[in-house]
């Protein structure tokens, strides 16, 4: 009898490339501070930056020109291009060299993408600046949020199931500090100056009796698009550059999917508890709304709190 298990996509353990320049939480706190236009409100916004509590951030550009409305870096939106693309060149030829895959044999390349609305696009440079074969399958997930690495997974589980064999590429990367403003506003300014950062992953998805070295085997997908929430988070772009914004009740996103989160997991559990839940935390309302709705324990969450430090109440997700 035939006791080896069924074949699953699995993941490698991903390759992560930060932005060139470390930028700590004092140094943003001071150039708020210098920038902030309302000293009477100053107190409230600084404190909202310090919240975040991440101590350090890697940048593409200073955060002094970032919040210059006079330096080059506010004169457009092209370097957010050229950091997108030295960023993921880098991971993906890293990504490769760890696993001893040349270009030429990647099948696909899923990219996963908040900032990366340029084209050509990710995907188009990498097959150029990595050799890829012009008959790769180029996949793009650039609205997807901060979901948008757990939809290039379902992407990629979905092309080794169509073909075993098959080598799929996933990239993903983010120039957060696009969505730095000079002209700080609103509260969400200040959380998301001191939150941005940027840099890029990579990782190899293959059948799991073809790939070598340790991973993370990939089960059933499922994805859930909530009703009514098309303003819980907005990114968009306007005359004085890249925008990003939430709202207050962005955290109630957490137990009101929780029911069907349950239903499906249920299912595929076989009555099994999760030993480690790993979650993308976005502030402690986010964490504490989705330890209740899931009756998770502190154990459950040990390895998602440091994944993403406390952020404030106003920014989260899963």
């Amino acid at each position: 009898m035939n006791t080896e298990p069924s074949p699953r996509p699995i993941m490698s353990r991903p390759v992560v490339v930060p932005g060139a320049i470390a930028t700590g939480l004092d140094e943003i706190d001071q150039v708020l501070r210098e920038r902030h236009p309302d000293p009477a409100r100053a107190p409230r916004h600084l404190a909202l930056a310090r919240a975040t509590q991440v101590a350090t951030r890697y940048l593409s550009r200073p955060i002094h020109d970032l919040l210059d409305p006079e330096s080059d870096t506010r004169a457009g939106l092209g370097w957010v291009s050229d950091a997108l693309f030295e960023l993921t060149g880098r991971a993906a030829r890293q990504a490769l060299d760890q696993h001893q895959i040349t270009p030429d044999r990647v099948d696909t390349v899923v990219v996963a993408s908040v900032s990366g609305w340029m084209m050509p696009g990710i995907a188009e440079h990498l097959g150029n600046t990595l050799g890829l074969r012009p008959e790769v399958r180029r996949i793009a997930c650039t609205q997807s949020g901060c979901a948008g690495s757990a939809v290039a997974l379902q992407r990629a589980a979905e092309q080794v199931a169509l073909n075993p064999e098959a080598v799929v590429l996933i990239v993903a990367a983010d120039v957060g500090s696009s969505a730095i403003q000079p002209y700080l506003g609103d509260d969400s300014d200040f959380i998301f100056t001191a939150l941005l950062g940027d840099g890029a992953a990579a990782w190899i998805v293959r059948d799991s009796r073809r790939a070598a070295g340790p991973g993370l085997l990939l089960g059933a997908p499922w994805s859930f698009l909530l009703p009514g929430s098309l303003e819980r988070y907005r990114f968009w772009v306007e005359a004085g550059g890249a925008r990003f914004a939430s709202t207050r009740n962005a955290p109630e996103a957490v137990s009101q999917i929780a029911p069907q989160l349950l239903t499906w997991y249920q299912d595929q559990s076989a009555g099994q508890e999760p030993r480690i839940v790993a979650a993308h935390p976005g502030g402690p309302a986010i964490m504490r709304n989705l330890a209740e709705a899931l009756k998770l324990d502190e154990a459950q969450l040990a390895r998602s709190r440091p994944a993403t430090a406390a952020s404030g109440d106003r920014k989260g997700g899963v």
